[in-house]
């Protein structure tokens, strides 16, 4: 019987790097069976929805302190015992209401007492317009005398000169008068001020200083009255905004000052509870000037509030919407992924093959992310089962069931690199990417990422076409000529396999991809 050296023995015999080769040969021949037992993989089976428009409005949150537009110290004007408390505090207030009463007797006095120095002036002054008048009489009568040489110069002159005082006296009763009234409006004035007066419609506050207590222009504040209705609200926005703003050019105002146009811009509030305060304000003006330590501009926006709701000193949020909304692409939540270099989504293409897609998006609403840049209406996204998901691969498309908006939830589970031991390969260069969090309770999706900048590293697809990602041809000759082959299917792994395992007749066999 002649002897057969084992295979040990034969590498004993050959140099290291052959036997290496060998070596490397071998494991890559046994395992062929395995990868084309994987190439008859079907599809892997995921959801889809196309994408549709929708016309988003740009929003912003900022949060603002709410004052009231007039807000009115009432204070003692003289000084008098407080007699008369005519509201209730916290009550609402109509304008030129009667709200505090101040002892009136020694004002009422003071107005009699000037009444009658104006009465005492108005006689004195037609005394002296009577002598006045007598006065014109007896120099005329003077000057007639003279002129007939019946009196003398010094008697004419005389009568001159009475009439002179006679006019001055006119005139001092005439000033004695209007200070007379002068002294009825001071009276009258103080005795006004015995009562406060409302000048607005709003709402009373605590009162400092109650009935019996004797007041004066020092005594301070009695009590407050705030304007409730219309409220404002003040709130500061980034340069960027008010950029935004400006942009959309200006106006004049009520005043006829140049100001930004914000007729397109709608001002909402948020309450504390989260809930919406359901009255939309308008933008009044902004600050004159930018706050050069935060970069930002204090804006005022007046809200109607005829329930009370917001009062003076609360903080809310204010979403500032563009009343003139945008269409754009809408993808569902459920869809996006998310890396180091931004969000992504799986397109499928015209061939069922999943397709790596780089989007912007601006903000997120109910139903999904608004979508800038990276999308367009009609394309279709994968929106469940990204978990078996690679680029490039093909699947099995199902059309999404219409859900409702703020419904969609990620099927996409957490895949960690290798995971899958019947795959033998690891996900594309990049790592693995999660997708981001939807608010409302939406779970977030882990997902396997796209290759490292292009999709030119993705697996091949599972179509059995048999061409790995570079193109390189592994048919089911190949593995049949294989060692120990129970499959003679030679496609790429559908979970990312490279390609099939070469002829092992050919030293230059492929491997597996290695795990990133």
């Amino acid at each position: 019987m002649k002897f057969r050296p084992s295979s040990v023995a034969v590498l004993a015999r050959v140099p290291r790097w052959q036997a290496l080769s060998v070596a490397i040969i071998m494991s890559v021949n046994a395992a062929g069976p395995a990868f084309a037992q994987q190439g008859n993989a079907a599809p892997p089976a995921v959801v889809v929805a196309p994408i549709a428009e929708q016309d988003v409005s740009r929003s912003d949150r900022f949060v603002g302190r709410v004052q009231a537009i007039q807000s009115v110290n009432l204070v003692a004007r003289v000084e008098g015992f407080l007699e008369q408390i005519n509201f209730k505090e916290g009550s609402t207030v109509k304008k030129n209401d009667l709200l505090i009463g101040i002892e009136k007797a020694p004002y009422q006095a003071q107005l009699a007492a000037a009444q009658g120095q104006l009465a005492s002036a108005n006689a004195t002054l037609v005394g002296t317009q009577a002598k006045l008048k007598n006065a014109d009489v007896v120099l005329a009568r003077q000057k007639n005398l003279l002129q007939r040489d019946v009196a003398s110069q010094a008697q004419a002159d005389d009568a001159q000169a009475n009439r002179d005082v006679a006019a001055a006296n006119v005139q001092e009763a005439q000033a004695a008068i209007e200070q007379a009234k002068a002294q009825v409006q001071t009276a009258e004035l103080n005795l006004s001020y015995t009562d406060i007066i409302s000048p607005i419609d709003g709402r009373t506050g605590v009162v400092s200083i109650t009935e019996g207590n004797l007041v004066n222009t020092q005594s301070g504040t009695i009590a407050t009255v705030v304007q409730i209705d219309p409220i404002r609200v003040a709130f500061s926005i980034p340069e960027t905004l008010f950029t935004r703003i400006a942009q959309a050019g200006f106006t004049k105002s009520d005043r006829g000052q140049t100001v930004p146009n914000v007729a397109g811009f709608t001002p909402e509030i948020i309450l504390p509870g989260g809930t919406a305060y359901g009255h939309d304000g308008k933008i009044t003006f902004a600050s004159n000037q930018i706050d050069a330590a935060t970069g930002t501009l204090v804006i005022y926006a007046d809200f109607p509030n005829p329930d009370g709701v917001l009062l003076p000193g609360a903080f809310v949020n204010v979403v500032v919407k563009q009343a003139q909304g945008q269409l754009l692409p809408i993808v569902p939540v459920s869809a996006v992924l998310q890396d180091q270099q931004g969000r992504y989504v799986f397109v499928i293409d015209s061939d069922n093959k999943a397709e790596v897609r780089r989007i912007e998006t601006a903000g997120q609403i109910e139903n999904g992310f608004p979508v800038t840049k990276g999308l367009t209406a009609g394309e279709t996204v994968i929106v469940q089962g990204l978990q078996k998901v690679r680029p490039g691969i093909e699947v099995t498309p199902t059309p999404a069931k219409p859900t409702q908006p703020g419904d969609s939830t990620s099927s996409a589970a957490s895949t960690s690199p290798g995971a899958g031991s019947s795959s033998g390969t690891a996900p594309a260069s990049g790592g693995s990417g999660t997708a981001p969090a939807a608010s409302g309770g939406t779970s977030t999706t882990s997902a396997p990422a796209p290759a490292s900048g292009n999709t030119s590293s993705a697996p091949a697809s599972t179509s059995g076409s048999g061409s790995d990602t570079s193109g390189d041809s592994a048919g089911p000759s190949a593995a049949s000529d294989s060692a120990g082959a129970t499959d003679s299917s030679g496609s790429a792994d559908s979970s990312g396999g490279s390609a099939a395992p070469a002829s092992g007749n050919d030293a230059s066999s492929s491997t597996p991809a290695s795990a990133q």
